[in-house]
């Protein structure tokens, strides 16, 4: 587990309202006074946050991806956000890990430019058949994706259509949703990653893979503006995955929510969960909700998906760790986002640290999201 860095938002906050050179001394842990600075201190939680809220400024302060008038921008929300939402918080953790996910989901959402990102809009997911010099060939994973497309002009065509209707979607989608959208097509030939090493059976992997793409940016451009029904718990089942990845006490594992209605209905965000331990007992720290985790990626807001008859399978990830002190064993309930009918109730015996949860996410984004 990574050790959590002491650090307090006063001393963050304080790198874009005055202008300074380098990075800024953060708090010392040991002189902490308020409730909120022993409760960022005392909390790995809120330790991460604060790791990844620390980053998200030092993106913003960077010259070369931010204008004067967004770090300006920047600073009056941050300004906002501390003295009005988390200075009220006090010592309550929920309400602090509530503060800083807001904060985070409100500073990704500003139109600044990551090089990553920017970078992603300008590579192509169609591979160069026949140019030794195709930087898609450098990764090995990569290259067994464009082996497999270069050899069947119909999937080299899917593959361009994929890409021709994503650059045709890209401009419609809010600058986080862009972004999130954007990581999902530069990763998609990674989806080599989790298909079998046997020739037939990679070629059979990857084709599938294409057509539920091909599905998955078609809905999207076509329901993205309309006002879709949120999909009913009734009408979906969870079931394990078959891909998941393990190591070092920590273990991914993969579900499935498939849909057994008829007429197209919305899901986006995280699934709710609830962590009790084995004799029952409501753990409600216990719970992460992130895109990224050690073995998964879906960076970015969580983009609505599609579900119908003919689409009808999304997925995410639980990450559990064993590492942390006892008792051991835990349950996890499982509902639909912002929803408590719970739709399962998964059982981890060797689990005991907080859980992490992933975004619900298209089908065609597990085999490359997974690694």
């Amino acid at each position: 587990m990574k050790t959590m860095r002491c650090l307090v938002p006063l001393a963050l906050l304080w790198l874009l309202l005055v202008p300074r050179a380098g990075w800024s001394q953060s708090f010392d842990c040991r002189r902490a006074q308020s409730d909120t600075e022993w409760a960022i201190c005392s909390t790995p939680e809120l330790g991460a946050l604060d790791n990844r809220l620390a980053a998200m400024y030092h993106k913003l302060s960077a010259s070369a991806s931010t204008s004067p008038a967004l770090r300006k921008q920047a600073s009056r929300m941050q300004d906002a956000w501390l003295h009005g939402r988390r200075d009220m918080c006090g010592g309550n953790v929920d309400c602090l890990m509530n503060a800083y996910q807001d904060m985070l989901d409100a500073l990704s959402s500003l139109p600044f430019n990551d090089a990553a990102i920017v970078a992603a809009r300008k590579a192509s997911i169609v591979p160069r058949c026949g140019d030794p010099s195709d930087p898609m060939k450098a990764s090995a994973v990569e290259a067994g994706f464009a082996t497999v497309v270069c050899s069947d002009p119909h999937l080299l065509g899917d593959v361009r259509q994929i890409e021709s209707r994503a650059r045709e979607l890209q401009p419609r989608l809010t600058p986080v949703s862009r972004s999130a959208f954007d990581a999902q097509e530069a990763a998609f030939p990674q989806t080599a990653y989790g298909c079998p090493r046997d020739r037939e059976k990679l070629a059979s992997c990857v084709a599938t893979a294409i057509a539920q793409r091909l599905q998955d940016v078609t809905d999207l451009a076509a329901n993205l503006d309309r006002g879709l029904p949120d999909c009913k718990p009734l009408e979906l089942s969870l079931r394990k995955g078959e891909i998941g990845d393990g190591g070092m006490s920590k273990t991914l594992n993969t579900y499935l929510l498939q849909y057994t209605g008829i007429e197209a209905c919305r899901i986006r965000g995280f699934p709710t969960i609830q962590v009790e331990n084995a004799k029952g007992g409501s753990r409600p720290h216990a719970v992460v909700y992130a895109g990224q985790t050690w073995s998964s990626s879906l960076p970015g807001a969580p983009l609505p998906v599609t579900l119908s008859a003919k689409n009808n399978s999304v997925w995410f990830g639980i990450l559990t760790a064993s590492a942390c002190d006892p008792p051991y064993g835990i349950n996890v309930k499982v509902a639909l986002p912002l929803s408590r009918a719970w739709l399962a109730t998964l059982r981890f015996p060797d689990a005991s640290c907080p859980v992490t949860v992933t975004p619900i996410g298209m089908i065609s984004t597990l085999r490359s999201s997974v690694h």
